[in-house]
């Protein structure tokens, strides 16, 4: 699908959250309506809404959706470094949906860890989140996307990585140049803990065979 253009726009996460439910209509909402209320095929919408799928727990249950959302991230993390100004989601993806009631009890429940960021949230060190900084921080996203492919064998392990590129999805959509750094620190740490997960799963590997053996 063709994008809209990769302006981003201005807003807050508890504005953004509330408009998913507000904005859509039907029973049953697909990531294209989702993405059309955040912002349409802006590299900042693009960014958020899988992360936030994959960060809101009632949802990320859902099976397929963590998974679902690493692979979008990949995608649209190598079009900016690709194609920066055409940004293509296969249909596939963008019809997959789920009922309103679960998106409305996921919206309730999230809700109230979001509203601390109404204050905060805003337009500021917009040089971190400028145009030329797109493609730095799509290399870092699509290497937190194979990291949550990896860490969603883990239950909750693609909650890190997840936030990490929730921050920069949010820092290109608002311009918050402090949301780009704090999407920095959690790389790091999200870096440290696919390191400690190759290192257990080596060590149980090798338990494993020289148990066998």
């Amino acid at each position: 699908m063709s994008p809209k253009d990769s302006g981003e726009r201005s807003g807050n996460l508890t504005e953004i959250v509330d408009a998913l439910v507000e904005k859509t209509i039907g029973e049953k909402v697909s990531l294209a309506d989702l993405l059309d209320v955040i912002g349409g095929r802006s590299h900042g919408a693009l960014l958020t809404l899988p992360a936030l799928l994959a960060v809101v727990p009632v949802i990320s249950a859902i099976p397929g959706v963590s998974m679902t959302a690493a692979i979008i991230i990949i995608l649209v993390s190598l079009q900016m470094l690709l194609s920066p100004r055409r940004i293509w989601i296969p249909e596939r993806l963008l019809n997959f949906g789920f009922s309103r009631a679960g998106l409305e009890t996921a919206v309730q429940k999230f809700r109230p860890w979001v509203r601390w960021t109404r204050h905060w949230m805003k337009p500021r060190m917009m040089h971190l989140a400028a145009d030329a900084r797109h493609r730095p921080i799509a290399i870092l996203t699509a290497g937190l996307g194979v990291a949550m492919f990896i860490l969603s064998l883990v239950p909750f392990g693609v909650t890190v990585p997840a936030l990490a590129v929730l921050a920069f999805g949010l820092g290109l959509l608002i311009r918050d140049g402090y949301l780009i750094i704090v999407g920095l620190v959690l790389t790091a740490v999200s870096g440290m803990l696919l390191v400690l997960f190759w290192r257990v799963l080596i060590i149980v590997f090798t338990n494993t065979v020289a148990y066998i053996w």
